[in-house]
């Protein structure tokens, strides 16, 4: 089995991790992301891609943990929270597969925004807020 470097982003733990992941099933993603249903959450502008649960905001019973990719540091296709654990992984645009995610692990801990129950400070104003776990 062929795998490729990917990076676990996990709100709850507020952690990023180097992962290896399956080229050939999306096992390892269901698994990692602990989802029945993913989707694309945003590209960064090397190609990467962010996968998240699709049905991350449907879940009524418990405290979803949310982060966001801060666009001055990593540009993206979507600045806007997302919501639950995700993986990023490289994309072949030209043939949709899986390949060793482009960024580092450095730059995309840069980058990442935690936003979770607890409070969190804007980074633009400095303004510390107050947030609820769910929506």
């Amino acid at each position: 089995m062929s795998t490729v470097k990917a990076y676990l982003i996990n709100p709850k733990e507020r952690s990023i991790t180097e992962v290896q992941v399956s080229k050939d099933s999306i096992a390892d993603y269901h698994k990692l992301i602990d989802c029945q249903c993913f989707c694309v959450g945003t590209y960064l502008k090397n190609g990467d891609a962010v996968f998240v649960d699709d049905e991350g905001l449907l879940y009524e019973d418990q405290v979803t943990w949310f982060f966001r990719v801060d666009d001055r540091v990593i540009e993206t296709t979507n600045p806007q929270m997302l919501a639950g654990n995700a993986l990023v992984v490289g994309c072949e645009m030209h043939t949709g597969e899986s390949s060793d995610a482009k960024v580092s692990l450095e730059k995309l801990t840069e980058a990442i925004r935690w936003v979770g129950a607890g409070t969190t400070q804007c980074s633009a104003t400095g303004i510390t807020v107050s947030v609820g776990g769910a929506l």
